[in-house]
């Protein structure tokens, strides 16, 4: 998939990854809240991109992934 230039890079990212909710053993950053999740159920989502040798991991807590599932920005 190409990237379209009327949205910025950053949402085209969040858009294109796959999501999966996890348990969250170790502590992370929100991607949208900066706030850090640990010990709880979150969604990561991966972007290997084929020119790099490592999978690309953001985390985001279960209700702003909701909220952006509701507008469609994910």
């Amino acid at each position: 998939m190409e990237y379209d230039q009327g949205i910025s890079l950053i949402e085209w990212e969040r858009i294109n990854r796959n999501w999966v909710y996890k348990f969250c053993f170790l502590p992370h950053k929100c991607l949208e809240t900066d706030k850090w999740i640990w010990l709880k159920g979150a969604y990561r989502g991966h972007n290997k991109h084929h020119w790099q040798l490592f999978t690309d991991y953001k985390w985001i807590c279960r209700e702003e992934f909701i909220k952006l599932r509701l507008l469609e920005k994910v």
